[in-house]
């Protein structure tokens, strides 16, 4: 029988056009019964991979565009498209637009001009990708801040009883392992929880092919600044590592995961087991 495999490997061959025909109805190769091997969904599907495939090969001489897709064919990435707006997440219209454009490779700016933190060593190019990442001005304190927030508002809301800028977590010094700490986590062992976004699109990840890489290299940062350090002080750490198109790292999945679970055992009255994050440093 004509499997499905096959069906894939033949629509690697074809043009987008062949493809719409056959989706409306017309045969193109003869002895096969199109209509008796494949659905409407696997059609629907083939065009999509296509479209991608076809995506993929048109930038692939442009390494920004490439790591930027790369980073947008993530699990969460396009979770903030379909999420309902709440009121510690909220998008105003410029909000929302500058996002979409980013997301879409559209110009954001108007022309390029150098960045005034820079010292005249960068430009602030057009796509926004030197905005993302650059250190001046206090946006990426506004962002870092902001991401806490929401993590902080979802931590209560599963009865963690978080505290944000806990001081003295290791005494004897003035760092700050967690932006947000949980007091009873785990066995009655609290957590530090940092939070670190980076970007897929610095130079440092020139020619980077592994989907996020930036996440799980500012995670593994951490984690050697803070695991022994918290644990000779008497709680775990765990590093919330995202990238800033909206990649998260396995360790900061399973976080989001359990923190949904949590919540949805609260409201239905289930019994809750305990976690293990299993960090693998």
């Amino acid at each position: 029988d004509f499997m499905e495999w096959e069906f894939n490997e033949l629509v690697d061959s074809w043009k987008m056009d062949d493809l719409l025909m056959l989706y409306n109805g017309q045969t193109l190769i003869e002895n096969i019964e199109w209509k008796d091997v494949t659905t409407q969904k696997i059609l629907s599907e083939a065009i999509d991979k296509k479209k991608v495939k076809d995506f993929k090969d048109l930038i692939a001489d442009t390494d920004l565009a490439r790591r930027q897709f790369q980073s947008l064919e993530g699990d969460f990435s396009s979770g903030w498209l379909s999420a309902l707006p709440t009121h510690c997440n909220r998008m105003t219209n410029a909000e929302f637009e500058t996002a979409l454009r980013l997301r879409l490779r559209s110009d954001v700016y108007a022309d390029n001009w150098v960045c005034d933190y820079c010292n005249g060593k960068r430009a602030m190019d057009m796509k926004g990708y030197h905005a993302i990442e650059c250190r001046g001005g206090g946006d990426r304190i506004v962002r870092h801040n902001a991401l806490r927030e929401v993590l902080n508002e979802f931590c209560k809301e599963a009865a963690w009883n978080p505290e944000v800028e806990k001081k003295n977590l290791l005494k004897g010094t003035k760092e700050r392992p967690g932006d947000i700490f949980l007091p009873n986590f785990s066995r009655s062992r609290g957590m530090a929880v940092d939070i670190t976004v980076s970007s897929p699109v610095q130079q440092k990840y020139r020619g980077n092919t592994e989907l996020g890489l930036a996440a799980q290299k500012a995670a593994d940062a951490k984690h050697d600044k803070y695991d022994k350090k918290c644990d000779a002080a008497g709680y775990k750490f765990s590093a919330f590592s995202v990238e800033s198109f909206g990649v998260i790292d396995d360790e900061s999945g399973r976080l989001c995961g359990f923190l949904s679970f949590i919540t949805f055992a609260l409201s239905s009255r289930l019994v809750l087991p305990t976690l293990n994050l299993k960090p693998t440093h």
